[in-house]
Order: C-alpha cells, then sequence, then structure tokens
C-alpha cells in the first residue's frame, strides 16, 4: 500500500514538474547577425546584443510569458551594411548564405542589427519586421517560409533594446498597436 502512494506521490509530482510555467516555456531561436556599421557605434556588439537577450527574457518572464529567447551562435558579422528597410529586410530573407545559417542551427528568428532608415517623409524606420505567421510583406513565397521571421534592428534609432523587442513582437505576429499615432508611443 505504501509503494503504491509513493508511486501516485511521484507520478503526481512529475506531472506537476511537466506542468510548471517554466518546463512549457518555448524556446525561440534566435540568429543574429550584425552589420559593420552598427559594430562601430558598439564597444562590444556581441555583448550588447547577449544583454538584449537577456532583457527581452526578462520582460516576457516578468509580464507572465512563457517565451525563452536563445541565441543559436555567437552573433555573426556580415560584410556589408543592412538599413531598416523593406528592400533590406527582402536582401535577408533571400540571402542564401543566411538561408543555410537558418537551416543549420534552426533558428526560428533572424534578426540583422544595422542602421535605422532614413527619413522618408520626416518619418524615419528604426526597426522593420517580417510576420512569423505568413511573411505578410512577402507574399510572393507564402507558402515556402510561412514559419521564419526576419527583421532589422537599427541600432542607431533612440533605444536600440526597445526597439529590438518591439521587432520581435512583429515577428511572433502582433500588428502595431492602434494607439501608436493617438500617443506618439516610440515603441
Amino acid at each position: 500500500m505504501i509503494n503504491v502512494i509513493k508511486k501516485r506521490a511521484l507520478l503526481g509530482l512529475s506531472i506537476s514538474a511537466l506542468l510548471s510555467a517554466s518546463a512549457l516555456a518555448t524556446d525561440v531561436v534566435i540568429g543574429a547577425y550584425y552589420t559593420p556599421d552598427a559594430a562601430s557605434r558598439s564597444f562590444d556588439i556581441q555583448a550588447e546584443i547577449s544583454n538584449m537577450i537577456a532583457t527581452a527574457n526578462q520582460y516576457y518572464a516578468d509580464s507572465g510569458l512563457a517565451i525563452e529567447l536563445q541565441l543559436s551562435a555567437t552573433p555573426y558579422e556580415l560584410e556589408e551594411n543592412i538599413i531598416a528597410s523593406t528592400a533590406s529586410l527582402k536582401s535577408v530573407y533571400r540571402d542564401p548564405i543566411i538561408q543555410n545559417w537558418r537551416d543549420e542551427y534552426k533558428e526560428d528568428l533572424v534578426v540583422v542589427f544595422g542602421s535605422y532608415a532614413p527619413e522618408d517623409d520626416d518619418f524615419v524606420t528604426c526597426g522593420i519586421a517580417g510576420d512569423i505567421y505568413g511573411m505578410k510583406i512577402f507574399p510572393f513565397d507564402y507558402n515556402k517560409y510561412d514559419s521564419y521571421a526576419f527583421n532589422v534592428t537599427g541600432t542607431n534609432c533612440g533605444n536600440t533594446t526597445m526597439t529590438f523587442i518591439h521587432e520581435l513582437g512583429h515577428s511572433m505576429g502582433p500588428e502595431g498597436s492602434p494607439l501608436f499615432w493617438l500617443i506618439n508611443n516610440e515603441y
């Protein structure tokens, strides 16, 4: 009888552990790349990227979200500079080297730390993201990469960490806040 009680207690504890929030956390594997411009603006770009990942994870935990960002590998320096524009995002999306790394490291999201896009009609773009649920800005490849997400985060445009987290949100699906224009919130 005691062995049955012990087995049931152990089974109950095992199930409880499996259902805990930390056990149910969703790992999101991030492929981080940076440009020469981004590196030139940082004392240590790789440490800065790691700190942004840690900050995002803390915000997720504080918000009760079971999301854990993980770097797939050491952030990699690209050879060319990239700005936060649709054209640049498409070039990253189509880059065969990045696609190969993404497949090799099983990256859920690709983030390129680059530069903001210059003013266009008095509007500066600090970051831009594709949507993990269908790459809405890439309808021509919807079926091929419907689970892939890419974003470009400018490191020279206000609070880079908040821009990074904001663009991750877009990559995970949420649209921008409808109150954005009403309250002029930067992030």
